[in-house]
């Protein structure tokens, strides 16, 4: 469960050509979720948990010092 989110950070991220924005949520225990806004829209979302977290720790690596 990811519990108590705050957003720590919302940067610009373009995914296949449209504009976006990667936002960077931050919950109790370290937990972590990226979201990825595009148009008003939820795209998709990665949590820090995820048994295969690669692409949540490449789209980690945008967020400088946070």
């Amino acid at each position: 469960m990811f519990l108590n989110p705050t957003v720590a950070k919302t940067i610009v991220y373009e995914n296949e050509g449209k504009p976006g924005l990667l936002t960077l949520l931050k919950g109790d225990d370290n937990k972590e979720f990226i979201a990825l806004i595009i148009d008003k829209r939820f795209a998709f979302g990665y949590i820090s948990t995820s048994e295969d977290n690669s692409i949540f720790e490449d789209l980690r690596s945008r967020f400088d010092n946070i």
